[in-house]
């Protein structure tokens, strides 16, 4: 008889923890992170008697929560790939609206001044027309400078975001080595604790690439972007911002164990966090060197054009935006690491210039300038003795070296054009300084292709101007070498320099430096007449013709191609980012739904476990109740 009541108990409370675990599913069926748990049923064993056996009932063995690894990591992985790529496509779709909505201004105000110019060239003399030309200009630099200013700061916004992620990446690490404490000190399981662990290692993997390791205790190694121990047991590392090098303000992200701190390659930790550095380390400096890069070419193409006119006073034209090549431009356009040394980078042809940026290693014996993944782009010449600069004749540029030693080790980062279009200003002020009448003529029986650019460097030169303020320039052949003789436009002319001819030579006659440039041929001649002409307009005229001169790119593009190319490559990466996001979207949605069919909570399945169990329960109960009943009888047949 006290096998049967035995019987009868067991059923009942076992059917009675079922029906306690598949209420608590059924209550947590909207709770989020929640795993369906499982009663585990074992029978109680075998009783003999005799050559008889005899069940004795069933218990629980344990409440398990049901997961799968392989779900959950799969879910991990294609959680981090959706962060990322939902990441990158909101900063390029951002990147390219500001590009197609306040971009776009620049390339509509260059046309308005190339207009406004067009219109002077129909009466030069008129002051009204003249002023239209310096306020376009002031409108164009406005445009540059608030692109430059709006691009600066995004990167600040996205340096604070970094440090905000960073932090809630170092509570998440906390708060896991909390957890895996706490299991192993209840000896290695805990079904609520082991689903507050992975609702935060989901959370983890949207900022970054997560990998985990079990241990035998319960306890959980967790790694980040590939292999960097975030979190050891009931040990946690910490993630934080540090100064980037050789630029600090591109700061970097570091881990540390104590006293010992590792650097992170922040593009290659994956999800959120890889996204953001991938916009403030490639995508906004790319916007920024190509803008400025625009800014440098209309600001050097116009300065130098000014100097080939004279203005209504009779004098040369002066610059029109501010010196490319300026002090403060100079030292703007390299970071070292090395405080010692003392940087600037001088522009020396525009056409050959390319965004960047470069870094520069010495290796002991020779300067190497690579692109920003380390691909070597040439050897740079060294100038001077000792050495006071390095030269790129390939992407027209040098590096001086005011001070200090390049050593071996030293950082190098060299960014041509990335403060271009915050450095350029309207600097003239007067309209009666737009040089409309051109100076420089070529002789018309020319079969070269030769040029010449003049510049006056000092005023004060007792020979400035030259007599009767006429220069001539002709090509000839002495002994097989091909030479220049320049002549003053006096009767009879005096020979003022000759020499061999070099492609770029600089030859300073009173006053003022002449390039010769280009490939002219024996006979070739130029003139310069400084007399100024009442409504003359050759240079507006070559001003406008600036507009369709592919004299960017090493001649392959205008000054609109720069912005145009710059808009279509954002545009590609901003339409490649959204494919990602669709398939990673569709990847992150498959994963999601394997991993909920394994851990989720089926309120139909549920539903059928509580009829199963109730029935169960009942039917154990009526087992008691037949044993008290047997009891019963049995004591009324002995009284």
């Amino acid at each position: 008889m006290n096998d049967l009541l035995q019987l009868g108990m067991s059923g009942v409370l076992t059917n009675q923890a079922q029906l306690r675990v598949t209420g608590n599913n059924i209550n947590n069926v909207n709770t989020i992170g929640y795993s369906r748990q499982v009663a585990v049923q074992t029978t109680n064993g075998t009783q003999y008697q005799g050559n008889l056996q005899f069940g004795t009932g069933v218990n629980i063995t344990e409440v398990r929560r049901v997961y799968s690894t392989y779900a959950n990591n799969e879910l991990n992985m294609a959680t981090t790939k959706f962060s990322n790529a939902t990441q990158r496509t909101t900063g390029l779709t951002e990147l390219d609206n500001l590009l197609s909505k306040v971009g776009i201004k620049i390339p509509n105000t260059l046309n308005s001044w190339f207009d406004a110019v067009k219109k002077l060239g129909d009466n030069p003399s008129d002051l009204a027309l003249r002023q239209q030309v310096l306020d376009q200009g002031k409108n164009l630099t406005a445009h540059f400078n608030n692109i430059h200013s709006t691009l600066d700061n995004k990167i600040n916004e996205l340096n604070d975001q970094l440090a905000g992620n960073s932090g809630r990446v170092n509570d998440i690490a906390k708060e896991l080595a909390a957890i895996n404490q706490s299991i192993v000190e209840q000896g290695g399981s805990s079904n609520e604790m082991e689903d507050r662990r992975q609702a935060l290692l989901d959370e983890l993997a949207e900022f970054t690439q997560v990998t985990t390791v079990a241990k035998d205790d319960g306890s959980m190694n967790v790694m980040i972007g590939g292999g960097h121990t975030l979190v050891s047991g009931g040990e946690s590392a910490t993630i934080k911002m540090v100064d980037g090098s050789p630029d600090p303000r591109q700061s970097q992200l570091a881990i540390s164990w104590g006293n010992s701190s590792k650097p992170l390659n922040g593009q290659s930790l994956g999800g959120k966090l890889g996204a953001m550095f991938e916009m403030r380390d490639v995508h906004i400096p790319k916007a920024m060197d190509e803008i400025g890069l625009m800014a440098m070419g209309i600001a050097d193409a116009i300065n130098k054009q000014q100097q080939q006119g004279l203005d209504l006073n009779g004098e040369i034209g002066q610059n029109m935006f501010t010196d490319i090549n300026s002090e403060r431009a100079k030292q703007s356009r390299a970071i070292s690491n090395n405080p010692a040394l003392n940087l600037g980078v001088n522009i020396d042809d525009v056409s050959k210039l390319s965004g960047g940026p470069f870094q520069l290693e010495f290796d002991g014996t020779d300067y190497i300038l690579r692109d920003k993944s380390g691909n070597e782009l040439e050897k740079l010449t060294p100038q001077g003795t000792p050495m006071n600069g390095l030269s790129s004749d390939k992407y027209g540029f040098t590096l001086e070296l005011n001070g200090g030693t390049i050593a071996q080790g030293d950082k190098i980062e060299i960014r041509p054009t990335r403060q271009a279009a915050a450095d350029i200003d309207m600097v003239m002020t007067k309209p009666e300084q737009l040089a409309a009448q051109g100076i420089t003529s070529k002789g018309e029986a020319n079969k070269g292709s030769g040029s010449i650019n003049v510049a006056v460097n000092d005023k004060a030169d007792p020979n400035y101007p030259i007599d009767s303020r006429k220069l001539n320039i002709e090509y000839f052949d002495d002994g097989g070498k091909l030479s220049y003789r320049i002549t003053d436009g006096g009767e009879p002319p005096k020979e003022l320099q000759k020499g061999e001819y070099t492609a770029g030579a600089k030859v300073n006659v009173g006053g003022m430096e002449i390039t010769l440039g280009g490939k002219p041929q024996v006979g070739d001649s130029f003139s310069i007449d400084m007399d100024p002409a009442s409504g003359s307009n050759t240079n507006l005229l070559a001003m406008q013709d600036l507009q369709n001169s592919k004299i960017m790119g090493n001649g392959t593009q205008t000054l609109f191609d720069v912005y145009e190319k710059l808009n279509t490559d954002i545009g590609a990466a901003q339409s490649s980012a959204m494919r990602d996001y669709s398939h990673s979207k569709l990847e992150y949605q498959s994963a999601a739904t394997r991993a909920s069919s394994v851990s989720g909570v089926d309120l139909n399945e549920e539903a059928g476990n509580l009829i199963r169990y109730q029935q169960s329960y009942s039917a154990s109960a009526r087992i008691i109740s037949i044993a008290d009943e047997i009891f019963k009888t049995l004591l009324g047949s002995v009284g």
